[in-house]
This record gives structure tokens, sequence and C-alpha cells, in this order.
């Protein structure tokens, strides 16, 4: 979506777009597992993720460096039900 670099230094800032640095396509392994705990009409979610990255998304960038897109995730929620 947005591939711009901010930096800062002495007083003076500096934008610079690296879209022609970065591959725009990633692929990747998602893993995960949830629970639902019900409490009389109340359900309450706990889910974790984990996304590995497959891709190296540097595209000469950092010359000799690997890129690739890590994350976890964690979701909690809380269900009524509706009569």
């Amino acid at each position: 979506l947005n591939t711009k670099v901010y930096a800062e230094s002495g007083g003076s800032s500096m934008e610079v777009d690296i879209d022609d640095m970065i591959k725009s396509t990633d692929f990747g392994l998602l893993f995960g597992a949830g629970i639902d705990i019900n409490i009389g009409s109340v359900v309450i979610t706990l889910d974790g993720r984990y996304n590995f990255g497959l891709t190296d998304l540097n595209n000469n960038l950092v010359p000799g460096y690997t890129f690739k897109t890590n994350a976890i995730q964690i979701l909690a929620g809380v269900g009524f039900a509706i009569k």
C-alpha cells in the first residue's frame, strides 16, 4: 500500500519512496488455534495465530539481506446471545 521511509536527523527530515526496491507480492504460511468458552449466554473467544513469511521482499533495497514478513496475532472477544 505504501512503501515510504521517513528519516529525521539534526532537525531536518526526509521522505524516500522505496516502492521499486520492495517486492509487491508476499506468500506465507499461517498457523493458528482458538477456543470458545461458553459462560451462560456469553461466549469468550481466544485465538492466537502466527504468520510465517516465505517470500524475500528485498528487491535490491539492501544487497545481501533478506526481508520476510512474520507476525503474531492475538484475538480476544466476547459474544452475546440475541434472543
